[in-house]
């Protein structure tokens, strides 16, 4: 047996055809059968299946059908990711082509029976892989996924930072600080620009991943193209597997504790570089297949660098602001081939189905920016990518599913077979009809139940029905096409039955006068092959083509292109880069280092001169081989990564995070942080709340080992008063400390706080918080302020928005994990990026140096630290940072992003200093990991209330109500507002039950 490998146009032996089924299609001729065929003269007898319907020896068709057996040729397509491999068998004319599809092969057999002289070809396909491969492939694209999360994260928080430099440089970070415009513009233009950047980079990474688990099939065709294939392979193990283990086996034989942590960092830095390098061949072999094909192409007469960069200047521009009409249609035809479903005869055109819309630009090119803009005498049709791919899947019985119909793209293109071998039935249209809408129907359904479930107005609801209705509007202009297809496709299927029983298509291709074209009248058939079929009492395939044309209609002059160019580059380059170094040197290094590569991608972009060229014809190459392998590699590119379908996807994301972080920016600057909140509403000792004997205490409802603390006295209440306190206006502090702990047990010492802002909060710091003494002890309890405002809400991006967007990609990951020990190094490298203006806006800088001062302080034997929310997370650093007790209540934690504070948290000082009270459902304390000592508390707020689980009150109630008031005062509220049961009632003196009405009393005079 011999193997010619790589070979991807090999002919093989083409077997005369078994019977009229094996005939392939032939082209349309013009209408005589008189041409010349070469037919063996030495066996000029037809095969009685040919006699059988009066045909003689002499006709064409008979030719036709009696060809030698030749060698036929199978073509690659440059679609495919490989070439396909010829086997030849040495004792029979009998061969293989092997298609390698990464995890399995499919095979085409070909056997010649030279008895009947006939042929047959099987397709099979072969499962490839084993369980060993399939666990390395595994393995490859988790770490490269990880990388892919990794670089998300820091694309994120790079527009986070925009907007926090934007802050520092405003001086906005302080109280009431005003808005400088210019900054505000330039850090929003700088963003669309790191949007469209980090948007195809991220592209680029996710091929990456598909590139690792298929097996590197765009990897081997450029970054080792010059090696063997055996060479790639070796390089390949050495990056994704071999120097990781070798790597491992060291750090285990060195006796190293934390050997898998160097490991999977050191995993984790080989494919970080291997995408450096995929990356790097990616924009090399755009651009220079971009260059090439303007170098080429029949209007570029020069070969100049500089005519040659002009004419894709001018190809990018051209493509850019053209005015456009879309149309969109319907079309019958007999299948021929698949490069032919964009040739429609206008006639075979199903007019009901026909829309043409003008874009607004459009309409603007030919009206107001007339002066500008060149109308084209006639639409110049523009191509797709996958018009240059031929991309158009078959639609047929066995291909047809529910799923497939109703997720299918608005424009996408597809063939349905309606006759012949393969037809959809009748079943088949009226279910897609019906799925349609009930696909659609459902979609708002499940919009409006969500609503309903969060319990909001019948109003609410209403408009959010009509909105959602709106927006599902392609979906029902979808469904009214899929209707009027399935009664015209039926139509022509019984139709086409019928007369195909009473033989009237002869009678029709007599017919010397053309009728009207209508969806239910049958093609005649008006080539050789369509005749031979008929003949033979054979139905060729019929079929509906779903056309999208996009044709240009207005062409900008050069003039308007280069005033376009000039734009671009003062907006989305030179303003923004001069704002950025104003306020961030080292993101505006990163910006003109990006945006750069960014606009050599924009203006030498393959796909704007391969959809304006309409073929892959230009691609060059030496041999047949190597144009077809710079074909697909192209093809891969251009289709999967440069206008790959991800892109819109990842644009969207980045663009409304970068947007939602300046809004949230906007809405800050200048709003009031000071703090207003009412206060709780104390009832008198006669109510209380008794532990609750049916159900398990908390083991934490006194925190008796505390240091500094009331010892057994000591409740987790006190603290969730305490961190709910912070919340209180400065005149109602002082009695709510009075009515929890009882009159002269805590101070309210703003004084000590206002010395100490004074003398070391130079950046006036919109950061709040208390001072209680509990002078008897020598304690000083520091309760800061949580998530308040805008400003809190940066903060809170700020300090845990990288850590948590790692705990999801790890969470998604299998075996994620696994990744833990390096999550934390992963989140500072992203964090290093901001530098000296991270700490200013990272507010327990102020915290620690607060919590160190009255550690100074004579009148202080003990600190501790609590809050709420954010004021929580910065409690839990605080304590950890200054060596005190801290509890937390719904407060993110620190384990991941530890390292990235200034001074860096451990882990040890975490378990050591901190504890978290956590409510159920509390989205909040889930952010980062937790250290060793939380409480998990239950939260009773309806199933839809996430919030609502997150309010310091509500967690006061619960921890009052299950572990007992004892001492403390029962609250209001916790009846009032969260539904738990009134309080006991229990009077020494005599005084009657009046809870509502001192409810009333009270809270009117906390008011």
């Amino acid at each position: 047996m011999r193997d010619a490998t790589d070979d991807p146009e090999i002919e093989i032996p083409a077997k005369p055809p078994r019977n009229l089924n094996d005939i392939e299609p032939d082209a349309p001729d013009d209408g005589s059968d008189d041409e010349e065929i070469k037919v063996p003269e030495q066996e000029p007898e037809a095969p009685s299946y040919l006699s059988s319907v009066g045909l003689s020896a002499d006709s064409t068709i008979i030719k036709l059908a009696r060809r030698d057996p030749v060698i036929a040729s199978l073509r690659d397509h440059f679609s495919l990711n490989a070439s396909s491999n010829l086997v030849r068998f040495r004792h029979r004319l009998n061969a293989a082509r092997v298609y390698d599809e990464g995890r399995a092969q499919m095979v085409l057999e070909e056997e010649y029976n030279e008895k009947t002289d006939t042929s047959t070809i099987t397709v099979k396909t072969m499962n490839d892989s084993t369980s060993g491969t399939t666990i390395l492939r595994i393995s490859y694209t988790i770490v490269t996924a990880l990388w892919t999360g990794f670089f998300f994260t820091f694309c994120l928080q790079v527009l986070l930072f925009l907007v926090l430099d934007l802050a520092v440089a405003s001086g906005a970070t302080a109280v009431n600080a005003e808005l400088y415009i210019g900054n505000t513009i330039g850090v929003f233009l700088a963003m669309v620009t790191f949007v469209i950047a980090f948007t195809e980079a991220l592209v680029i990474a996710g091929y990456y991943i598909i590139d690792t688990w298929e097996g590197h099939f765009l990897a081997k065709t450029f970054v080792f193209k010059k090696l063997s294939s055996v060479a790639v392979e070796w390089v390949f193990f050495f990056f994704f597997l071999g120097c990781p283990l070798i790597i491992m086996c060291v750090s285990l034989l060195m006796r190293k504790d934390n050997w898998w942590e160097i490991t999977a960092l050191a995993w984790f830095m080989f494919v970080l570089g291997f995408y450096i390098l995929f990356a790097m061949n990616v924009v090399y072999f755009e651009v220079r297949a971009a260059w090439n094909f303007c170098k080429n192409r029949s209007d570029c007469d020069s070969d100049d660098w500089r005519h040659v960069l002009k004419r894709c200047f001018m190809l990018r521009q051209i493509h850019n602001y053209s005015g456009t009409q879309q149309d969109s249609y319907l079309a019958r035809a007999a299948f021929r081939t698949l490069e032919d479903t964009e040739i429609v005869d206008k006639d075979n055109i199903y007019e009901k189905s026909h829309q043409t819309s003008w874009s607004p630009w459009t309409r603007l090119s030919r009206s107001y920016l007339s002066s500008f803009f060149e109308e084209l005498p006639e639409p110049q049709r523009l191509y797709t990518m996958d018009d240059v791919s031929d991309y158009r899947p078959f639609l047929t019985k066995t291909t047809w599913s529910l799923e497939r119909i109703f997720c299918r793209p608005s424009k996408s293109r597809y063939i349905a077979v309606v006759q012949g071998p393969g037809a959809l039935t009748r079943t088949q249209f009226r279910s897609s009809f019906i799925c349609s809408i009930i696909g659609t129907s459902l979609i708002v359904l499940i919009f409006v139940s969500v609503l309903v479930w969060f319990e909001l107005s019948g109003v609410s609801v209403f408009f959010a029905f009509v909105i959602a209705s709106l927006l599902a509007y392609t979906s029902l202009r979808n469904t009214i096409t899929v209707f009027k297809l399935h009664k015209d496709l039926v139509g022509i299927k019984s139709l086409g039955k019928k007369n195909s029983e009473t033989g009237s298509n002869a009678e029709e291709v007599e017919s010397g006068e053309k009728e009207a074209p209508s969806p239910t009248t049958p093609l005649p058939p008006r080539t050789k092959s369509e005749r031979v079929w008929a003949i033979s009492g054979q139905k060729p395939s019929e079929c509906v083509f779903v056309i999208q044309e996009r044709k240009r209609v207005t062409q900008p002059t050069e003039r308007f292109c280069y005033a376009m160019f000039g734009m671009e580059f003062v907006f989305l380059f030179l303003w923004p880069a001069i704002t950025l170094f104003v306020i961030s040197w080292n993101v505006a290094v990163m910006f003109v280092l990006v945006a750069p590569i960014s606009a050599m991608r924009h203006y030498i972009n393959p796909a704007v001169v391969v959809e304006e060229t309409g073929n892959m014809e230009l691609v060059g190459g030496k041999d047949g081989k190597k144009k077809w392998r710079n074909q697909s590699r192209l093809n891969t590119i251009v289709s999967s990564i440069t206008v790959g379908k991800t892109k819109k996807l990842w644009r969207a994301i980045l663009g409304v995070a970068g947007f939602a972080f300046l809004a949230i920016f906007l809405g800050a600057v200048g709003s009031n942080t000071d703090p207003n909140a009412e206060g709780l509403t104390y009832l008198p000792s006669s109510y209380y709340y008794p532990p609750q004997s049916d159900d398990m205490r908390y083991a934490t409802c006194t925190l008796t080992n505390i240091r500094g603390g009331f010892g057994e006295n000591t409740l987790m209440m006190d603290y969730i008063a305490m961190a709910t306190l912070a919340y209180t206006a400065d005149e109602l502090t002082q009695p709510a400390l009075d009515a929890w702990f009882g009159e002269g047990v805590a101070e309210y010492r703003q004084d000590i706080v206002d010395e100490f802002r004074s003398n070391f909060d130079v950046n006036n710091a919109a950061v709040f918080f208390k001072l209680f003494s509990f002078p008897e002890i020598g304690l000083g309890v520091i309760s800061i302020r949580g998530t308040s405002n805008n400003w809190d809400m940066l903060a809170d991006s700020e300090l845990w928005s990288a850590a948590a967007l790692m705990q999801g990609i790890r969470f998604i990951l299998p075996a994620g994990e696994m990744w833990t020990p390096i999550l934390d190094r992963l989140v500072h490298w992203i964090n290093k990026l901001q530098g000296q203006a991270l700490e200013k806006v990272s507010f327990y800088i102020l915290t620690t140096q607060f919590a160190n001062y009255l550690k100074n302080d004579p009148n202080f034997t003990d600190i501790q630290v609590t809050g709420h929310s954010l004021g929580g997370g910065l409690a839990m650093i605080t304590g950890a940072q200054a060596g005190v007790p801290a509890v937390g209540v719904s407060g993110p934690n620190a384990l991941i992003s530890g390292r990235s504070f200034n001074p860096p948290v451990t882990p040890e000082q975490m378990n050591q200093y901190t504890f978290n009270i956590v409510p159920n459902r509390d989205i909040v304390p889930m952010l980062d990991d937790k250290a060793d000592q939380f409480q998990y508390i239950r939260c009773q707020s309806p199933g839809w209330d996430f919030v609502g689980c997150h309010f310091s009150k509500r967690s006061l109630c619960e921890v009052a109500y299950t572990c007992g008031t004892g001492q403390r005062p029962a609250i209001c509220e916790c009846h009032r507002d969260y539904g738990y049961p009134r309080p006991e009632f229990n009077s020494t003196d005599g005084a009657e039950d009046n809870f509502d009405e001192i409810c009333e009393i009270m809270g009117e005079m906390n008011s």
